[in-house]
């Protein structure tokens, strides 16, 4: 087994930038910058999701760069900053983005929600970001809607139907979505819809942003960015980013705001 792990080791070393191994002698990572980089990131990682799976994904990253080795289809994970164990899809999934953004930078933790009893999570995708809230406030339940979509990215659309047609999903609104939680007010309403964020705020939000909390959104492009800031314009809020996501803490209807 030894032999086999440091011959894994060794093409492992080979597929990093900058190493190449010198004839008659084992492959030595060069220059040490490049090693210092690797350790540098594992132990960013560790911070977050423990030492076990800070190696684990980097070794998952290494392999799947270099191709020296067949991967699984399934990774599991037992993280330090989640209840349970969680999955994560190989190959052209997202889910090693997202699970990163979700689990290794924690980008939802500048939320500080205290303890929240009601969380509504649009576009949960593989449900990370449910499986985080969860874990961090286990007096919240929580309203995850994402698609299944069956290992492919966005393999599915749906749009209203037409006079005459028979719909074949059935379709929620946000006030509809909150009355789930069984809360009259929302501690949490997370949005990552691909664009679609701008057809929400544009229409109708006075039914149902009152009873927001906190947001945290991810505005896809400018018309989205415009849309929501115009629904919060009668609103106060402590406005703040964490990584890709626009978060406003403390939302609450002011006549006054502009």
């Amino acid at each position: 087994m030894g032999g086999r792990v440091r011959q894994l080791i060794s093409k492992l070393g080979a597929a990093l930038p900058g190493h190449a191994p010198g004839p008659g002698t084992s492959t030595m990572p060069k220059p040490l910058s490049e090693v210092a980089r690797h350790f540098a990131t594992i132990r960013a990682y560790t911070a977050s999701i423990g030492l076990m799976n800070a190696l684990k994904l980097r070794c998952y990253d290494l392999a799947n760069r270099s191709g020296v080795m067949p991967l699984p289809s399934l990774l599991n994970f037992t993280l330090s900053n989640a209840l349970h164990p969680v999955k994560m899809r190989t190959g052209e999934s997202s889910d090693r983005r997202v699970l990163h953004q979700v689990f290794v930078q924690e980008e939802y933790e500048p939320l500080a929600l205290g303890h929240p009893t009601a969380i509504v999570d649009l576009g949960a995708n593989v449900g990370y970001s449910s499986a985080y809230f969860l874990s961090k406030y286990p007096t919240a339940r929580v309203v995850a809607v994402g698609a299944y979509r069956d290992g492919r990215e966005w393999a599915t659309q749906v749009r209203p139907a037409a006079e005459g047609e028979v719909a074949e999903v059935e379709g929620y609104d946000v006030a509809t979505l909150m009355g789930l939680t069984g809360a009259t007010a929302i501690d949490l309403l997370k949005i990552d819809i691909e664009g679609s964020e701008r057809d929400l705020f544009e229409r109708n939000t006075d039914a149902w942003l009152p009873s927001i909390r906190n947001l945290c959104v991810e505005l896809h492009d400018d018309h989205s960015a415009s849309a929501f800031f115009r629904a919060l314009s009668r609103y106060s809020f402590d406005y703040s980013r964490s990584g890709e996501l626009t978060v406003c803490r403390n939302v609450r209807f002011s006549s006054l705001s502009s």
